[in-house]
């Protein structure tokens, strides 16, 4: 997990040096790497409520948001 989060602060890093250089291009750049950084979050945070929620003290809880978890952890989002 620190691995996955080491990552992702290097291309958000990366995108604010391509942001703060003005250029549209370099922006546009940025722009994209920052929503393919909020994008791995957001399905690493919906694969790891899965994981918790399939654990063995919770398996037998049943939740209202079920299939909005499971649509999240598929490839598109």
């Amino acid at each position: 997990m620190l691995v996955f989060l080491a990552h992702a602060i290097e291309q958000l890093d990366l995108a604010a040096e391509h942001i703060s250089k003005g250029d549209p291009n370099n922006a546009r750049f940025g722009l994209m790497l920052t929503d393919n950084v909020l994008e791995l979050v957001l399905h690493q945070m919906a694969k790891d409520e899965q994981r918790e929620r399939t654990n063995f003290l919770n398996r037998e809880k049943t939740y209202a948001d079920e299939f909005g978890l499971e649509s999240r952890t598929w490839q598109a989002f």
